[in-house]
């Protein structure tokens, strides 16, 4: 499947600056503004496209001498969880899951600085003050969702923000409590994504970018039968991998958007 921008379209760069996945190069990237008219449209074209976005711009990697960053993406119902994806969904069960609008609270932001602070205490965003947070998830022009997991107790221990595509969602990022690594959080939410996609009757869930260099990006790649995007083409990464077995027993019945 071939994806192209048509249309006049406005893009600009940025300065180069030090790689967060390979830091030994520089990474440049194309952005496009998305505070724009029809901005849902423009955005879910620009994802089938292989960009992300970040507050109100869409960006993809324009870096000299490198691809690493490839553009990666599920078809939901072609998906088939293995017995370690099947076992965090049964340990997980028992959360319970909220969609919300893009509003930022103190609570996601104290398990947010928590998460950076254990798993990516060296990255860019560790520095996040309050008001960092704030924005990264209130500005938005397109439709972006929250998504609050909590425990029986009703503690948070996870939360994912979401955009809604045209063809599907789009994990633009997650976090969770890193005290309860046998929960397999990180997972389990690209999990519910999976199914919550499925239930929307969408194809595809988009996961944002595979560096296989980098141990922080890998494990995109474990999630089959998953595309990628290049030469303007999505092509299947693993095509030998077993289809959608309908195991509707280990998600919600009944799509949360």
């Amino acid at each position: 499947m071939k994806t192209s921008l048509r249309g006049p379209q406005f893009f600009y760069t940025s300065a180069p600056q030090q790689c967060p996945y390979l830091p030994e190069r520089m990474e440049r990237k194309v952005l496009a503004d998305l505070a724009v008219p029809d901005a849902d449209t423009l955005h879910s074209r620009l994802s089938r496209a292989g960009f992300r976005r970040s507050h109100t711009l869409a960006y993809a990697p324009l870096c000299a001498g490198c691809s690493a960053c490839i553009p990666i993406r599920l078809p939901v119902a072609d998906f088939t969880p293995d017995r370690t994806q099947r076992r965090t969904c049964r340990r997980n069960a028992d959360l319970n899951a909220t969609l919300l609008p893009p509003t930022a609270t103190l609570e996601q932001y104290d398990l947010f600085h928590r998460y950076l602070s254990r798993r990516h205490a060296d990255g860019d965003m560790a520095s996040m003050s309050h008001r960092d947070y704030i924005a990264m998830v209130e500005e938005t022009p397109v439709d972006t969702r929250v998504i609050e997991f909590r425990d029986p107790a009703g503690t948070l221990v996870a939360v994912s923000l979401t955009d809604v595509l045209e063809d599907g969602l789009s994990a633009v990022y997650s976090f969770y409590n890193p005290d309860l690594p046998q929960r397999s959080l990180g997972s389990y939410a690209v999990l519910f994504l999976i199914r919550q996609t499925y239930l929307l009757n969408q194809p595809y869930l988009y996961l944002g970018y595979w560096v296989p260099g980098s141990p922080k990006m890998a494990y995109k790649s474990r999630y089959h039968p998953a595309e990628i995007l290049r030469d303007d083409t999505w092509q299947r990464l693993d095509p030998d991998k077993p289809v959608f077995t309908g195991r509707t027993d280990l998600f919600p019945a009944a799509p949360l958007f």
